[in-house]
């Protein structure tokens, strides 16, 4: 089998590359939109509960 190529293999990493990618992107927009554009800030969405909670526990999880 060392001489085989995996097609799924192949595919597999590079989903994985992309979805790392896009989890980048999004943290580096969340990270920086909090210092200059994003309103309201999103450690006042974390803090304030609820949907902010559930949505900083799926991120973390992921």
């Amino acid at each position: 089998m060392s001489g085989r190529v995996s097609t799924w293999a192949n595919r597999f990493i590079a989903a994985a590359i992309v979805q790392g990618a896009l989890a980048l992107i999004l943290t580096a927009y969340f990270v920086l939109g909090q210092f200059a554009w994003l309103k309201p800030e999103v450690s006042r969405v974390i803090a304030g509960g609820s949907a902010g909670t559930w949505f900083t526990v799926g991120y973390v999880t992921y």
